[in-house]
């Protein structure tokens, strides 16, 4: 099987376990592009090399396009996907709290960072590379009064997707994002107490179709999709992945969306 290789711009569970499933399609080499060697970063080298990856830690900065150049500038080989998912510090204000360095940071990080990804891995790019930009549906619709900085930034994100898609089309390469709703990752279930947790879980069971939360494997697999052959009719597209929870919800689920309560610092 031919050898293939991978760039995670972040570390979170999405990108660990789009990263194992697709060690089944051939991938072996792991590039991984975060801020620093933290305890999450240490954890996840540690996960890849023993699913069988040959792991490089790039330590990088996304809201600093010079930071990115520095890193990809180490990469001498073709990536054969990428996959933006940074962590970043999510600005979970209400409008009367939220700073101008709050916005700018959202942006920064979000899509910003994902442009300048592009750019600076640009000499890693061949036609038979494919990128994956995870959104949120927050992008589309309101979320919570909180999410304001982060949708706005997600749905900057999306529209990002649709120049990059014209942008790499000279080069053969594709890009598509995924627009998720909530999923159990350690991050989101770590802020949150086992109760807020239940809540969390008892809603999304009662709007999305699979009647549960999502879990890091069900994008996981969908990033797979989108690197793989079966989707390279498709660019420059965002695929809408929240269990059905959009298309199903009233607005009185909606309003009922425990995100409400349980961002709110104050609590």
């Amino acid at each position: 099987m031919q050898q293939r290789s991978l760039a995670l711009v972040g570390a979170g569970d999405i990108a660990l376990s789009a990263a194992t499933i697709m060690r089944e399609s051939g991938y072996d080499t792991a590039y991984i592009m975060t801020r620093g060697q933290s305890d999450t970063t240490q954890a996840a080298i540690r996960q890849l090399e023993q699913n069988g990856y040959q792991t490089t830690h790039l330590a990088c900065d996304v809201s600093d396009w010079n930071s990115l150049e520095l890193a990809a500038n180490t990469i001498t080989h073709p990536v054969n996907s990428i996959v933006y998912s940074p962590a970043g510090q999510r600005a979970f204000k209400e409008l009367e709290e939220l700073t101008q360095d709050d916005w700018n940071r959202s942006l920064d990080v979000f899509v910003g960072g994902l442009v300048g990804t592009v750019k600076a891995l640009l000499h890693t790019i061949t036609a038979d590379t494919t990128i994956v930009a995870m959104s949120g549906t927050s992008a589309h619709t309101v979320v919570s009064s909180r999410h304001l900085a982060m949708g706005s930034a997600k749905a900057a994100v999306e529209h990002a997707v649709s120049y990059l898609s014209d942008a790499l089309a000279p080069r053969g390469a594709r890009i598509n994002g995924i627009a998720c709703g909530p999923v159990e990752t350690s991050s989101n279930t770590n802020m949150l107490s086992s109760d807020e947790l239940e809540a969390l879980r008892a809603w999304q069971s009662s709007v999305t179709l699979p009647r549960r939360l999502a879990q890091p494997e069900d994008i996981g697999r969908i990033v797979d999709a989108l690197c793989g052959p079966a989707f390279e009719w498709m660019t420059g597209e965002v695929l809408l992945a929240d269990g059905g929870a959009l298309k199903r919800s009233s607005g009185s689920q909606r309003s009922a969306n425990p995100l409400n309560t349980l961002l709110d610092p104050n609590r």
